[in-house]
């Protein structure tokens, strides 16, 4: 509801407020990009061990926890920063990091190392 009490509708957020298109179109890209990196971080991990003649089923097991373990763990720690800090710097501070952590999957897959996509992987869910 807007501050006259009427509804809102999806639609006209999107046509009429052009800060919230901007929001989700970085959105948007944010979670595309680490669908990208999560998917390219499979495929490193299969052709590590496809080199090395070893099955990937574990390693790619400990890359979803990766995953999942930041969110259930700093989501709390976030809010209370959020409401600590301002929300602008802090994000701002959050995709600098992003961008630095991004570089650290380069090198990974450079060193050709499992246990380094996992610190990126877990810092990029953390910063995320």
């Amino acid at each position: 509801e807007n501050k006259s009490g009427r509804r809102v509708s999806y639609w006209s957020l999107m046509k009429d407020n052009e800060n919230f298109r901007w929001y989700l179109m970085s959105y948007l890209v944010t979670h595309a990009g680490e669908w990208f990196t999560y998917v390219a971080c499979i495929s490193a991990i299969e052709q590590i061990h496809s080199s090395n003649n070893t099955t990937s089923r574990t390693s790619i097991s400990i890359l979803v926890s990766l995953r999942l373990l930041p969110n259930a763990l700093f989501t709390s720690i976030g809010g209370v920063l959020a409401d600590l800090h301002d929300r602008r710097s802090i994000m701002l501070l959050l995709d600098i990091l992003g961008a630095l952590v991004a570089l650290l999957f380069l090198l990974a897959y450079h060193w050709r190392s499992i246990t380094a996509l996992y610190v990126a992987t877990a810092l990029q869910m953390t910063v995320a």
